[in-house]
């Protein structure tokens, strides 16, 4: 089980940016839904406010933050420290 329901707040969170994906995916590209960097720095930054964590510039580099079991592995390690 994923620590703090982190799979249904990553949801939520796009899904409150209006960013639409099928309910029953587990992992996708993030840039499949997510079109426009504006986008993405926002869904970043409502998962650091809700993890209340900063997630360092390295990781939101692409090819290495592409899908979402990719950021959900970041966060797990960033709220463990």
């Amino acid at each position: 089980q994923e620590s703090r329901g982190l799979g249904d707040v990553y949801k939520r969170q796009l899904l409150e940016l209006g960013i639409v994906f099928e309910q029953e995916e587990n992992n996708f590209e993030l840039t499949d839904y997510i079109e426009d960097s504006l986008t993405f720095i926002s869904f970043v930054s409502e998962l650091e406010n809700e993890f209340d964590i900063e997630i360092p510039d390295e990781y939101l580099l692409q090819g290495v933050l592409g899908t979402l079991n990719d950021l959900k592995n970041i966060i797990t390690l960033l709220v463990g420290k």
